[in-house]
């Protein structure tokens, strides 16, 4: 199992977080998200999580928080091993609404910034938002290596009708097809 990162501290903000039992309820349900998702029992796994609560309770950074745990056990390959392989990039897809996709921007370098405790600097690197507008640019950072954003915001508009800019990948998908 991917435990909760260490890295990180939700109540750190002092801003955010008025009454520490939120930041505990929070990081309560981080745990119990990734617990679903790589629990040690295979019949117990759930791999679709909806998260659902009233404005201003802190689905964002418990989102946010739950993939900076992820993609860290990526990074240092103590991941569950139905991960092997996989791309260490997370992707964030947001209803087509400029508003909302720049929150979600804003969001991830925000809890950077207010909850990360250790290397902070390296994760400022590592766990920031990559704007992707077309399926292309989608294509070209999730085999991106190295140790730039992982993190990729998009909207539900890049999936509706998007054209390929990129001509390789536009040959391939055609051959593909």
């Amino acid at each position: 199992m991917i435990p909760r990162s260490a890295s990180f501290d939700l109540g750190h903000d002092r801003t955010r977080i008025k009454d520490l039992r939120d930041a505990y309820r929070q990081s309560a349900t981080v745990d119990e998200i990734l617990g679903r998702f790589f629990s040690d029992d295979y019949g117990k796994r759930m791999p679709i999580q909806v998260v659902a609560d009233e404005v201003g309770m802190g689905k964002t950074f418990v989102a946010l928080a739950t993939a900076y745990s992820i993609l860290e056990a990526l990074r240092e390959n103590r991941a569950d091993n139905d991960l092997d392989g996989c791309y260490q990039r997370i992707l964030i897809i947001t209803p087509t609404n400029e508003p909302l996709f720049k929150k979600w921007k804003n969001e991830t370098g925000e809890f950077v910034k207010r909850c990360v405790v250790k290397n902070e600097e390296d994760a400022r690197q590592w766990f920031a938002p990559k704007e992707v507008r077309r399926i292309d640019e989608l294509s070209e950072e999730l085999r991106k290596p190295g140790k730039g954003p992982r993190v990729l915001v998009t909207t539900m508009g890049m999936f509706q009708g998007a054209r390929l800019q990129n001509y390789d990948l536009k040959r391939r998908f055609l051959l593909g097809l």
